[in-house]
């Protein structure tokens, strides 16, 4: 008894499935009622990948209006970052012409004229002086209370310190402030 067993055949155990029924009349009806039939032989219909046309100018409408909303305020944005653009552009010359004045021991001076400004670097070993035109773009003009701005060979204001405002057709206007010791800043008019 406690040696070997004798072998026994296992059985297999499987899961038996439930025979399939066959609906019919009343019970058939109620088990369908939620399902759409379709023309494919009684299969069910598969949905459709893609979008319905209401779906597509519902979209479309709502994108329209959102685009008008925008459209307004993105030109308004464009306008003053070109303004502001140009305003850093000119203080930009304005240090540039102040830094040629320290480094070749000369005098600058800068003239603003309407929508242009020029500048007249003289350079002391050749004794040539140096004439550059700059164009503001168009609708933006730029004027100096103590015309002309003077820079020293220290690189500060000879003549007096001012105020160089500048204006756009649309209204915006920005100032740029060089005090006497030659520095410069840009600020909003009052």
């Amino acid at each position: 008894m406690y040696g070997k067993q004798p072998n026994r055949k296992r059985k297999k155990f499987r899961k038996s499935r439930p025979k399939r029924q066959k609906y019919t009349g009343m019970k058939f009806a109620a088990m369908t009622a939620g399902r759409k039939r379709s023309h494919n032989g009684g299969k069910m219909a598969r949905k459709s990948q893609g979008f319905s046309i209401i779906e597509l100018m519902i979209t479309i409408a709502v994108i329209a209006v959102l685009v008008s909303i925008a459209t307004p305020n993105a030109i308004q944005w464009i306008r003053t970052a070109q303004f502001n653009s140009s305003v850093r552009n000119v203080k930009s010359k304005i240090e540039g012409a102040r830094i040629f004045a320290v480094k070749s021991n000369a005098r600058v001076e800068i003239t603003f004229t309407g929508n242009a400004y020029q500048i007249d670097q003289l350079n002391r070993v050749t004794g040539v002086s140096d004439i550059q035109t700059h164009n503001l773009k168009p609708g933006i003009s730029a004027s100096f209370n103590n015309s002309p701005l003077r820079y020293d060979n220290r690189g500060m204001a000879a003549i007096a310190a001012g105020t160089i405002q500048i204006q756009s057709s649309s209204g915006m206007c920005r100032e740029i402030v060089v005090a006497p010791e030659g520095n410069s800043r840009i600020e909003g008019c009052p």
